[in-house]
């Protein structure tokens, strides 16, 4: 699959026959700024730096350090449930146990909207006997710039008769999937069985520290009855070395929307834009608003981002700050009245956008778009052809196959754009590392990725990322994508060797042709200048 990645990079566009004026099959075309002019360049600076100038209290990777490093493994964790409202004859979101009970004044602030964005469909909902368990997430941003994440574990009670369901909802200011769905299990698992022995498992968890990436922390449960004293299976939650590739859903995003649509929401987001996902399913929303925003790696958003915005809160869109939004499709004809402008707009259902800017084409450089392309194709295209096994085997893998796959690509695209990053840093007299914006830019020979690099190296996701990389006190990190680097650097230099030695041999070949030649000429001349002599001689 990594080749066919890589040849989708090197090889050239296929040429079209049937318009004459379209040259897009060769690298000259390809890499041409024509679309690109002053005016719209001019725009798009304004506008990131504008959003620089709005939100820079994000773009601060040394206090996210601190927070993390001072961090329990969560904040707090709320169960919401659902109560009839007799006014508006609807259900809404209460909430029903909280722990610790004691909050600060910033938290029960945050407190008060966490419901609606674990309930965003409590409109829709009446009693059921049988409901499958969903998870889904979202993201808070405080004015001063920190983040809280919510991860959230929708689950029916046990009973036998017709009832509403829960959300459990943990807050906390690490971004890790992985890890929190490890203890979300757990409490889905403890509370089919026993609330008691679940509401011990969060008082545990609430007393561990959020372990280092690669790292892990154990929760040792003791069960006490009064009679005996056992010891409970140690739960032990992993964190991974890099978590933003972990549990996203690629192949949901691309079944549900077609290539180019993908790409056009990916270059939005590249320039820090606004986008709004609809759909009628909740989990499909989730996911997708997710795997739309894992395909920065390894750049993160810095904005706004909540995979599933609550009807109750509908004016959030009209806010001038970017964001990833989703939405569920009973909130569009209300979303149709507001002012809202510069904003990407798709229904994931219809398959279909409702608004775009307009330039998004022009964002990503026509070369690398076209590859983009080109290897999304060949991965969504062969990964769907039927394979030996049984149908569940085939399924699963083939599943985590494609989202392997279709996150190599984004990778690759940043590592043709952004992966000589590491040659820019310089150190400083405290040792520390500067990076070197405008040399990190100069260096590109392809003009179309310098025009994108001058409006990319500017975004808040770019300065995080370079913050980061500053910070690191031995030395740059070697993750993913510092790999996929140096082999992408290590087989550009085998090619370049091989291009060498056939220009030497080349060279070679002329220089013998040119000797052999030479002489076939010396030979010639000297025949000419003995037949002159003996015509002159034959006269005299």
């Amino acid at each position: 699959m990594r080749r066919k990645i890589n040849d989708a990079f090197r090889r050239p566009r296929p040429p079209r026959p049937l318009q004459a004026d379209d040259d897009r099959s060769s690298v000259t075309s390809e890499d041409s700024d024509g679309e690109v002019n002053e005016a719209v360049m001019h725009k798009r600076l304004t506008h990131i730096r504008a959003v620089k100038k709005r939100s820079s209290v994000y773009c601060n990777a040394d206090k996210y350090r601190r927070i993390i490093k001072e961090s329990k493994l969560y904040d707090y964790l709320v169960v919401i449930s659902l109560e009839f409202n007799e006014e508006t004859r609807r259900y809404q979101p209460i909430e029903k146990y909280r722990y610790p009970e004691e909050l600060s004044a910033s938290q029960n602030d945050k407190l008060r909207a966490i419901p609606h964005f674990c309930f965003p469909d409590a409109f829709k909902w009446a009693p059921v006997e049988k409901y499958l368990s969903e998870s889904y997430s979202f993201v808070l941003t405080s004015m001063d710039g920190t983040r809280s994440y919510g991860y959230n574990r929708r689950l029916l009670p046990p009973g036998d008769k017709p009832r509403l369901p829960e959300v459990y909802c943990i807050i906390t200011p690490i971004s890790c999937r992985l890890l929190f769905t490890q203890l979300l299990d757990e409490i889905e698992r403890r509370r089919m069985v026993s609330r008691r022995d679940m509401e011990k498992l969060i008082r545990e968890a609430y007393t561990r520290h959020v372990p280092p990436p690669g790292g892990s922390t154990t929760i040792m449960q003791m069960d006490t009855d009064g009679t005996r004293t056992s010891i409970m299976q140690p739960l032990t939650l992993q964190r991974p070395q890099d978590s933003r590739l972990e549990h996203v859903d690629f192949d949901c995003l691309f079944s549900t929307l077609k290539i180019p649509q993908v790409i056009q929401i990916f270059a939005s987001l590249l320039f820090e834009r606004r986008v709004i996902m609809c759909s009628g399913k909740l989990s499909k929303l989730s996911k997708c608003s997710q795997a739309v925003a894992a395909l920065l790696y390894p750049f993160a958003w810095q904005h706004v981002y909540v995979p599933v915005l609550p009807e109750k809160l509908i004016d959030m869109s009209c806010s001038p700050t970017p964001y990833i939004m989703g939405m569920l499709s009973l909130c569009i004809p209300r979303l149709e009245e507001l002012p809202i402008e510069e904003v990407l707009i798709v229904d994931i259902d219809s398959k279909d956008f409702y608004t775009v800017v307009g330039d998004e084409a022009t964002i990503i450089p026509k070369k690398l778009s076209h590859a983009l392309e080109r290897a999304l194709t060949d991965i969504c295209g062969s990964l769907t052809e039927p394979s030996y096994g049984s149908e569940d085997d085939i399924s699963s893998e083939d599943h985590e196959a494609k989202n392997r796959a279709i996150s190599e690509v984004f990778i690759r695209y940043f590592v043709e754009t952004c992966g000589h990053y590491v040659n820019h840093f310089s150190t400083k007299y405290d040792g520390g590392l500067k990076f070197d914006r405008e040399g990190f830019i100069r260096t590109v020979t392809s003009r179309s990725i310098r025009k994108f690099l001058e409006v990319f190296s500017e975004t808040q996701m770019f300065a995080f990322f370079i913050q980061e990389k500053e910070a690191e006190v031995e030395g740059i990190a070697q993750g993913l994508f510092e790999t996929r680097v140096r082999e992408y650097e290590a087989q550009a230099k085998i090619n370049a060797n091989k291009f060498g030695a056939k220009v030497k041999k080349i060279g070679r070949a002329v220089k013998d042709i040119s000797r052999e030649g030479g002489k076939k000429v010396a030979d010639t001349a000297k025949d000419v200048r003995i037949k002159v002599k003996a015509n002159l001689d034959a006269k005299v």
